[in-house]
């Protein structure tokens, strides 16, 4: 209520402008959605709060001129806003509300499929909580580290350093709680899938520095109690946050999530097979909202600190978009670790497995459809650049090493464990018969 014309307002991934007489939305369908308010094409003055809504419900928010965003709770007292709602009910809105879009509803179950209550909780989001972008300015390591008890903190900060005309007139424990919540924070997702978490020994650091398998596994397990679905939860939370309101930490951990599973493909894809199939569809749900030249922008340049693997840190080049190079090893990952089991159809092979497989072949097409990226042709480029690696010498090099395969004949003998000095040593025998040869000349 009251937002004023020119405004953005958005619910899921539909933005508004707010004309004169913008009273809200209706006819939005049951389940979590994402609600935000800001000026017309400035991320930075987004904020967002996830809201849960049933058969007939009506939430009531209200624009604050002093804070230009949402007011605190409704932002009307009890009274005013059981009329609002009763008004709504009764259709009195209609003419100046507008229609959920029906195509929006798919988009976002597609991109929110694993979101839950509990996700947001542990992204230091919970329904309720309003939101914000995050600092720009803060380093990208701060923004992964903390979860949601600095969330909490942050909220508690702020409502202690609340002056009394903003405080709450009920000083009862559910207005300090109200109050907490409408402190705009910033999402916290913790530090569970980088390579040096918080308390890991300096054994399991260098295990996950090197091996993403033990990384996902141990995010999925410390962080979201063994249930791939919560993980994969916090990653689609990520995105849409990352999405709608261009937040910094929410993009440090789509960059993190996105890029261990990928990394993890080859060697986990068979054993979480339903993981990789959700995982596949959620991808190719966020990459469809991207524009087509995402494969070029550099806030998605790899992290520095980041290693990948050989073949992806030589294909990537060090800073190269890291889409690209996680693109190339899932789907390549996909490849080597189901396509021989599709093939021979090993017995015990799954649907998921087999369906992950067919979306894996999909994404490489769909890559080079809307983006222009060749994933085959940049993963079989990544495989001759590991292999010039360990032999770093083209064909052409006259100091390369020169391989001599030896031709069908005699060769010496080598299993000879002890002789004495006049033993024959130098008797070959011949590769057909194994009988003694002629003494070989030297």
């Amino acid at each position: 209520m009251d937002v004023p014309p020119g405004t953005e307002f958005g619910i899921d991934c539909t933005i508004f402008t707010v004309g004169e007489k913008f009273r809200g939305v209706k006819m939005v369908p049951p389940g979590l959605h994402l609600v935000l308010l800001g000026a017309a094409g400035n991320d930075v003055t987004r904020v967002a709060e996830f809201v849960r809504v049933a058969p007939a419900d009506v939430h009531v928010r209200r624009w604050d001129p002093h804070t230009e965003t949402f007011a605190r709770g409704t932002g009307h007292d009890p009274e005013q806003t059981c009329r609002l709602q009763m008004g709504a009910r009764r259709h009195d809105f209609d003419k100046a509300t507008g229609a959920y879009p029906a195509r929006a509803a798919e988009v976002w179950h597609r991109l929110t499929s694993h979101v839950t209550e509990d996700v947001l909780s542990r992204c230091g989001v919970p329904v309720g909580t309003r939101v914000a972008p995050g600092d720009p300015a803060a380093p990208l390591e701060a923004c992964v580290r903390g979860g949601p008890e600095a969330a909490a903190a942050a909220r508690e900060r702020e409502r202690a350093d609340a002056t009394p005309s903003r405080a709450s007139a009920d000083d009862s424990d559910e207005g300090n709680r109200l109050f907490s919540f409408d402190v705009p924070v910033a999402p916290s997702f913790g530090d569970a899938a980088s390579r040096a978490p918080a308390g890991a020994s300096p054994e399991e650091i260098t295990a996950l520095g090197h091996d993403p398998e033990a990384r996902l596994r141990r995010a999925v397990a410390a962080a979201h109690g063994g249930d791939w679905r919560g993980f994969l939860g916090c990653n689609q939370t990520a995105f849409v946050l990352f999405l709608l309101l261009g937040s910094e930490p929410a993009l440090a951990h789509w960059k993190a999530t996105t890029a261990l599973l990928c990394d993890a493909a080859v060697s986990c894809a068979a054993a979480f097979a339903p993981l990789y199939e959700a995982f596949t569809a959620s991808f190719a749900a966020q990459l469809d909202r991207a524009a087509e030249t995402l494969f070029e922008d550099e806030d998605l340049s790899a992290f520095p600190s980041e290693k990948k693997s050989a073949a992806a840190s030589d294909a990537s080049g060090g800073g190269q978009n890291f889409l690209r190079v996680a693109l190339v090893a899932l789907t390549g990952g996909l490849r080597e670790a189901l396509d021989a089991l599709v093939e021979n159809d090993t017995d015990g092979v799954s649907k998921a497995v087999c369906e992950t497989a067919r979306r894996g072949r999909l994404l490489e097409k769909w890559a080079l459809a809307k983006f222009g990226v060749d994933v085959a042709a940049e993963r079989e480029d990544a495989w001759k650049k590991t292999k010039n690696k360990n032999f770093p010498f083209d064909d052409a090099d006259e100091d390369a090493p020169v391989v001599v395969e030896l031709s069908e004949g005699t060769y010496a003998r080598m299993d000879i464990s002890s002789v004495s000095e006049e033993a024959d040593v130098f008797v070959t025998e011949t590769a057909e018969s194994g009988e003694p040869g002629a003494r070989m000349g030297w």
